[in-house]
């Protein structure tokens, strides 16, 4: 039985990297649609290299040891700029924590003070929750990104002895078990 596991959670790594991949590049229909906006003046949208299902493949590939094909990844983002798009973009700090922390990338720990940077001085609610499209005109808090920012706001802050970062963290999570949830229905 454990070596059929094994070979499972073998397949479902292999899968995942190819998933990854799949994700490193807009795909052919976005490319489409942003070229056809692109020609009647609209605006398109930008690809994100580390949103939240990308990270989170990420995420399942250094907990099961891949690290090799993530710490690939990541330097690739880096390679491009980097660019944090939403705040659920903390996904990939939590990412770039787990190597340092196996040893796998030091060099990648200024990713992870720009993504500090990034949510740290994210728009938030006058109740201090980021606001997750940091683009839209709107003031939208989402339950995912409160755990997403809340999640590298506090490993961050603990990695690098940030009581702000740590603290702005836990405003997230209070936030959303005061306002995340309707009383009557839990």
């Amino acid at each position: 039985e454990k070596v059929l596991n094994h070979i499972m959670l073998e397949a479902a790594a292999d899968k995942a990297e190819l998933m990854l991949l799949e994700l490193e590049k807009p795909s052919f229909r976005q490319e489409a649609k942003n070229a056809v906006k692109y020609l009647l003046g609209r605006g398109y949208v930008k690809h994100d290299m580390v949103f939240w299902p990308a990270s989170l493949l990420m995420l399942g590939l250094c907990e099961f040891g891949r690290t090799d094909p993530v710490k690939a990844y990541m330097k690739n983002w880096a390679d491009k700029g980097a660019r944090l798009i939403n705040t659920d973009d903390a996904l990939a700090g939590c990412v770039i924590l787990r190597l340092i922390a196996d040893g796998k990338a030091e060099e990648l720990r200024p990713l992870a003070d720009k993504t500090a940077a990034y949510i740290m001085n994210a728009r938030a609610a006058s109740d201090g929750s980021i606001i997750y499209s940091q683009r839209a005109d709107n003031n939208w808090v989402y339950a995912d990104g409160a755990g997403m920012t809340a999640m590298f706001l506090i490993e961050y802050g603990m990695f690098s002895d940030r009581t702000d970062c740590v603290e702005k963290g836990m405003l997230q999570l209070k936030n959303f078990l005061k306002y995340g949830m309707d009383e009557a229905s839990g």
